[in-house]
């Protein structure tokens, strides 16, 4: 292998190749060396032969400041879409959506500055590919549905269109076949049926009065806009369980199909050909005609159902959760053209996660596999041949809900961490999780200088060490520029991005040569406005020897303090803290999981301290420990608007709680 790829290296002229073309058998052959040898003096020599000449950037995967509201996979399974919202009270900020590269990882490319951010709660399909995998859509600012280029870095939408008069949460919609229209679900000016098609041309905005939107004709009264779509093969298929409708049109003359009755758990095939719902048990209708079919299984106690991606196996499966109204037996069910031919007998997770793009379960690419999360956070994965039987069960990330597999890897993704696994091997390619370490808050960005003057849009990126956050300058063009101890952390976020993002090359293949110099003496750094930045961050960021905790916070400080009397047994104590800017607080020690006992709180006693709960991580709260009494403690607060007041809360619904320090000015 080593001589064919030096061979390869000598012989080849770099600057005429074709990225898309000559370099995924470089990239497979050099991550197979890898596996072999690690990485060796032959990346390297590529790494510096290869990337002057081609289309590269560097990327950096910590692109999302929020949860995650949408996630799509590409047609062709190599790349992941996610979406989120803006941070909390930052809504000027926009939300942004990352392009993976599933087999590295890593983004690849991301789109800043959404207004309002992508998605809103738990709707579903708020991130769709087109079927050429060139063009992706997107829900945002809650009402508008934009066309958007996943590889392309200037990022913002191609066209937009807003139609729903102010819906309080996101229309569903659908790309046609080839990218060229966009279906709507809304309603419309008339009595109609309840959506509209039109151009997804390059620069429109489209509104409701727009002479190219395309209103559905009159129908049958009562119809509610769809919630879920299938466009394909002259017909779009749409269907809204919460008021058991399903129906279809003519993709040209919009004319009704059909309007038939379903029961949820419900949804279509990947070509609209089927319908797989629950009246009594699961049923199979036509999806041509909307009728009943003699596929009529009827196993009770379906929560969710996923077909299989690949259309011909008309192969369907549906879950049975732990919490089913029959009470039936927990486990999944997998039908082929509408019998039974395989169980999976581990028992599904109660799923509770508001990411309802990646179900529980999925199938792999071609069909013959599976995998599903179970309750001690693992992802069995099963083959549906003979009857069924149990492979092997790979270790995921305790915050994962859902699943998504390709012929590149399975994606283990919960709306906080994003986990990319080799189902062979069971290794993980990549894992991110994007909330802050217990005892921090969320990192605050400046939104001035570090926004405009560095190269690059958002180059800069914070890490997290026991001393808390730093920040990392990555520019496009290669430069590193980090302190000394994070040096080692670069590999986990880095990578050089081709030909706009559809091939990636591991950041640490060029390590250390003159392509990818990693700088941590601000002296080193040859372009002076990065100079200056990075010598004026230190400056402000210098650890004082009292106190290790350092952060880069471009907000007011403002000193607003807290005095309040408080009594418990017979003591009267007097607690004094500021209330805000709250990012100037650290928890420096805090406690985690079983470290939080009733006992273990009692030194906090009339101290203030921050606490963050399990179902709502991103947001922290500091208050004073007024009273600890079995598994709950009391307290007082004093919001930073003023408002104050006292509260109880229970130890198990905690995510970490610690010592409030301050790390303002004095």
């Amino acid at each position: 292998m080593t001589d064919s790829l030096t061979e390869l290296l000598d012989t080849t002229d770099w600057s005429s190749v074709d990225p898309v073309q000559d370099l995924p058998a470089v990239i497979t052959a050099l991550h197979d060396l890898e596996g072999d040898q690690g990485v060796t003096d032959l990346h390297r020599a590529f790494s510096e032969a290869l990337l002057p000449h081609v289309p590269a950037r560097v990327q950096h995967s910590r692109v999302h400041r929020n949860s995650l509201t949408a996630v799509a996979m590409s047609p062709c399974g190599r790349f992941l879409a996610t979406g989120s919202q803006p941070p909390n009270k930052r809504h000027a900020d926009g939300g942004e959506i990352a392009i993976w590269d599933v087999e590295s990882g890593r983004v690849v490319n991301a789109i800043y500055e959404i207004p309002d951010g992508v998605g809103a709660g738990d709707t579903k399909g708020c991130l769709q590919w087109a079927q050429d995998g060139s063009l992706l859509a997107a829900a945002y600012s809650t009402n508008t549905v934009g066309t958007f280029d996943p590889f392309d870095d200037r990022g913002g939408p191609l066209m937009c269109a807003d139609l729903t008069d102010r819906w309080r949460r996101p229309p569903a919609f659908a790309l046609s076949p080839d990218g060229s229209r966009i279906c709507i679900a809304c309603s419309g000016p008339t009595d109609g049926l309840p959506g509209a098609t039109l151009p997804a041309q390059p620069g429109a905005e489209l509104g409701p009065d727009h002479p190219d939107v395309q209103w559905f004709p009159p129908g049958d009264e009562g119809v509610e806009p769809w919630i879920e779509f299938v466009w394909d093969a002259g017909r779009i298929y749409g269907l809204n369980e919460e008021h058991s409708q399903a129906w279809s049109v003519d993709d040209e003359t919009l004319a009704p199909q059909y309007l038939t009755t379903v029961h949820a758990p419900a949804t279509y095939s990947p070509d609209g050909q089927w319908i797989a719902h629950n009246p009594a048990g699961l049923a199979i209708y036509d999806g041509q005609s909307g009728r009943a079919t003699t596929r009529l299984p009827m196993i009770v106690g379906g929560t969710e159902m996923v077909w299989s991606p690949v259309a011909e196996q008309r192969r369907v499966a549906l879950i049975v959760g732990p919490r089913n109204p029959f009470r039936v037996d927990p486990g999944v069910h997998i039908f082929d053209d509408g019998k039974l031919i395989a169980t999976v007998h581990d028992e599904p997770i109660w799923n509770t996660s508001k990411l309802r793009d990646a179900p529980q379960f999925a199938f792999s690419d071609d069909g013959v596999r599976c995998a599903l999360i179970t309750a001690e956070d693992t992802a069995a994965i099963w083959t549906v041949e003979d009857g069924g039987s149990h492979l092997k069960n790979l270790a995921i990330t305790p915050g994962a809900t859902g699943l998504l597999w390709s012929d590149r890897g399975l994606v283990a993704i919960g709306e906080e961490q994003i986990q990319f696994l080799d189902v062979e091997s069971g290794q993980s390619r990549g894992f991110h999780d994007l909330l802050p370490p217990a005892g921090l808050l969320e990192p605050l960005p400046g939104a001035s200088s570090w926004v405009h003057a560095l190269p690059g849009h958002r180059s800069y990126f914070p890490v997290a060490d026991p001393t808390g956050w730093r920040w990392v300058i990555a520019g496009a063009e290669g430069l590193v520029v980090c302190e000394p101890r994070h040096e080692a952390l670069l590999d986990e976020t880095l990578v050089f991005s081709l030909a706009g993002g559809r091939l990636s090359w591991p950041w640490r293949w060029a390590r250390g040569t003159a392509t990818a110099p990693v700088i941590t003496d601000p002296d080193e750094i040859d372009h002076p406005e990065i100079k200056g930045l990075w010598k004026v961050y230190l400056a402000q960021n210098t650890p004082d020897p009292t106190d290790a905790f350092t952060t880069l916070v471009l907000a007011d400080h403002t000193d607003n303090s807290l005095i309040q009397r408080m009594t418990w047994g017979s003591k009267l104590e007097t607690a004094t803290f500021r209330t805000k800017p709250l990012n100037e607080y650290h928890a420096p020690n805090p406690l985690t999981g079983e470290e939080i006992t009733a006992a273990a709180l009692e030194r906090w006693l009339g101290q203030p301290v921050l606490f963050s709960e399990s179902s709502r991580p991103r947001t922290p709260h500091l208050v004073v420990i007024s009273s600890v009494r079995n598994s709950r403690f009391d307290y007082f607060y004093r919001d930073p608007n003023g408002a104050g007041g006292t509260g109880t809360k229970d130890l198990n619904e905690l995510r970490w709680i610690g010592e409030a320090k301050w790390c303002g000015p004095p």
